[in-house]
């Protein structure tokens, strides 16, 4: 029986050195081309414009066709919980992230119509994570910037043991800057079960 996953609360405050993409060409446009984002915390530029079109097969996370949608892929450093939000936002842009390699095959984990409110998901160490902008609007022009970061999550107690079933164990965990809501359990690929209401 071994952790896998905590669920965090409270999006932490998004800084970090800005990756500079050009103001003239909008190169992710298409998932292919997507930008990537490079190590657990980061703050890049964005822009839409009016070439910044939808692609056969994109998925449509918002319950509306992508219209204006940019493209980044994050690799998850380590295990814990990924946040990414938009900030420097003249208007209403809208934020997903999913799970896939491939345009017709991803699996949506979080998204929010308000992408300045940011999103949040747990992540797996070597997995990368396809993360969408979208504007809602076709032809739309907007500049932006995406800050991510990664939290990593820590099993205190206890440490480097294994735990023998049938038996009464005590756990603690921790994450930087956020609170423990929950744990979860897995045996191989069947989740064992999860505690909640953490204190």
């Amino acid at each position: 029986m071994r952790l896998i996953f905590l669920s965090l609360c409270g999006l932490a405050t998004l800084l970090g050195p800005a990756q500079s993409l050009s103001a003239q060409v909008v190169t992710n446009d298409l998932f292919v081309n997507a930008t990537k984002l490079i190590g657990p915390s980061g703050l890049v530029n964005g822009r839409l414009s009016g070439n910044s079109l939808r692609e056969d097969g994109e998925p449509t996370p918002f319950g509306l066709p992508a219209r204006g949608s940019v493209w980044w892929s994050w690799t998850a450093p380590f295990s814990g919980e990924g946040q990414i939000q938009v900030t420097n936002s003249p208007g209403a842009l809208r934020l997903a992230a999913f799970k896939g390699d491939t345009l017709t095959n991803l699996t949506l984990l979080a998204s929010n119509t308000n992408a300045t409110n940011g999103i949040q998901f747990f992540i797996e160490e070597g997995l990368a994570y396809p993360t969408v902008v979208d504007s809602g609007i076709v032809s739309s022009m907007a500049t932006f910037r995406l800050g991510y970061v990664a939290t990593p999550l820590r099993l205190i107690t206890p440490s480097g043991l294994k735990l023998r079933a049938p038996g009464t164990f005590l756990l603690e965990a921790e994450a930087p800057g956020s609170s423990v809501q929950s744990l979860g359990f897995l045996a191989g690929t069947n989740l064992l079960g999860v505690v909640t209401n953490m204190h």
